[in-house]
Order: structure tokens, then sequence, then C-alpha cells
């Protein structure tokens, strides 16, 4: 039987002070220690059962947490795996096109929807129990709800995004611009993308690096290629397109430049041969999920 014990100083007996040798100054305080047992008896014993089920519940309400806690961390991580595995699934399509100049098999774009829906539907699982996330993931997230026709949800987590963004800096919130206003453009909302598009490149600062440069120029740049890419609003285009001519020249962005001058020419060729169709036919839409480097839409081949 557990019992409390309580240590008090002792202090000397009548006894004691007759068998201490006789010594000039007053008797020593404190010969020791002596133990008194508190809570003896039935009180003492009733006492015990409440402190160990007390104890118990502390435990289990401890292990509760702790479980709860290591599960949202492995679902977390799981979450985290798939936007990284959802975004090299579109950058591999992505160096695919390039490589075949956007003509593939029929078989690899079944193979890359098939991955992607997969990912983005297991991905979509998992965001119902982490409402916090960066805007990064909420763009992806909003492509992904794109991508399985949920449309309403995908603006809705667009709008998110943008909001996430504006506390990350205005990079990020360009970059969520940029990709609303391309699911605007292929919603049909064809002033509303542009807008959006337009605030992405006002958004950023001064551009004080190249990285800062390319960053305006390929979203001067995306959004002449909405324009173009939807029903020909060729008028629009170039007059992005003169805008983007003349950052590009104005910011002289090395290597990139030399690509972007030669887009700009097969750009140029596909608006004079638009406007000498009589009824031209919309061009097929890039299915790039990152925005391109270059702007041109590349004819097929024969």
């Amino acid at each position: 039987m557990a019992l409390l014990i309580r240590r008090v100083r002792r202090t000397p007996t009548r006894r004691d002070r007759a068998t201490l040798p006789q010594a000039t100054g007053p008797p020593p305080a404190d010969l020791g220690w002596r133990a008194e047992v508190l809570g003896g008896g039935v009180r003492g014993m009733q006492a015990v059962p409440i402190v160990i089920s007390i104890v118990a519940v502390v435990v289990s309400a401890f292990s509760a947490w702790n479980s709860v806690r290591q599960t949202r961390l492995t679902q977390r991580t799981r979450f985290g795996q798939l936007i990284e595995e959802i975004s090299k699934v579109d950058r591999e399509f992505d160096r695919l096109m390039d490589e075949n100049e956007e003509i593939i098999s029929e078989f690899d774009e079944i193979n890359y929807r098939n991955r992607k829906e997969v990912l983005s539907r297991q991905a979509l699982r998992l965001r119902l129990n982490h409402r916090q996330s960066c805007s990064r993931e909420m763009t992806i997230l909003a492509e992904c709800l794109d991508y399985v026709q949920d449309h309403p949800q995908a603006d809705r987590m667009h709008r998110r995004s943008i909001k996430a963004a504006k506390r990350e800096g205005p990079v990020a919130v360009s970059s969520a611009r940029s990709a609303y206003g391309v699911f605007l453009f292929a919603a049909g909302k064809r002033a509303e993308g542009s807008t959006e598009l337009q605030s992405a490149v006002d958004v950023l600062p001064e551009a004080t690096s190249d990285q800062l440069r390319r960053l305006r120029v390929r979203t001067l740049a995306l959004r002449a290629r909405q324009h173009f890419d939807h029903r020909h609003e060729l008028d629009v285009a170039d007059s992005v397109l003169n805008e983007v001519a003349t950052l590009g020249s104005a910011y002289v962005l090395d290597s990139y430049a030399r690509e972007f001058n030669a887009d700009m020419a097969d750009y140029r060729d596909q608006a004079r041969t638009a406007r000498r169709s009589p009824d031209p036919p919309s061009p097929k839409p890039s299915r790039r999920r990152i925005p391109p480097a270059t702007i041109a839409q590349r004819r097929p081949r024969p």
C-alpha cells in the first residue's frame, strides 16, 4: 500500500540532552529526521484509486492527441508529395511536347491524363483535412479541380490562391493571377482573363533582376498567347506583343532574348496567315500547365 510520507526535522528530547556531552554553547538544534506517516487509514486508501484514475486519463488523452498528430503529419507529408508528383507529371508532358513540337501520340496523351486524374483525386481527398496551404499548392489543386470537371470549385480555389499569395509577396501574387487568368480564358471569360493577366504584370515590382524581367516578359507573352489561341483576337495580341517587344529590347535578356525573338517572328507569320484566311479556325490551345517560355503556336506537321 502506497503511503504519503512527510519528512520533518527531529528536535532534541530531554533524554537526548541528558546523554549529550557537556559543551559550552547551546545544544545542537537538529539531530536528524523522523518520518511522519500521513493519510493513513481508510481516507488514505480511498485517495489512491482517484489519483491512479486521473493519471490514466491524462495518459490516455496524451496518447490520443499524439496519435492524431502523427496521422495528420503523415497525411500532410503525403499531400506535399502528391503536389510534387503532379508538378513532375506536368513538366514531363511539357518536355515531351517540346521535343516533338507539340505533336504527341495518343498513347502518351492517355497516359498523361490517367496519371494526372489519379494524382488529382488523391490530392483532393487529402486536401479536405488540410485547410492551410501555400498559394502554389492551391493553384495546383485548382488545376486538379478543373481537370476533374469541377469548375465552380476550381474558380473558388483560384481565388483562395490569390488571397493566400498576398501574404507571400508580389511574385506569388503574379503567379496565382496568371494561373487564374488562363483558367478564365479557357472558361470563355476572355475580358476577365485578360484583366487578370495584366494584373499579374502590374503587381510585379520594378524589374531590378533578370528573374523579374523574365517573369514580366513571360506573363505578357502568356496574355498575348491566350488572345491568339482564343478566336484569333489578333489586334489585342499584337498590342500586347508590341509591349513585350519593347520590354525585351530594353532588358536585353541574353539567350532568352534570342529565343523570344525567334518566337516573335513565328507568331507574326501565323498572324499574317490568319488574317488572310476569310474564316480562320481557332488554333488548338496548348495543353501546357506551366506558362511556357515561348509564345508561338507551332504549326502541325504536314
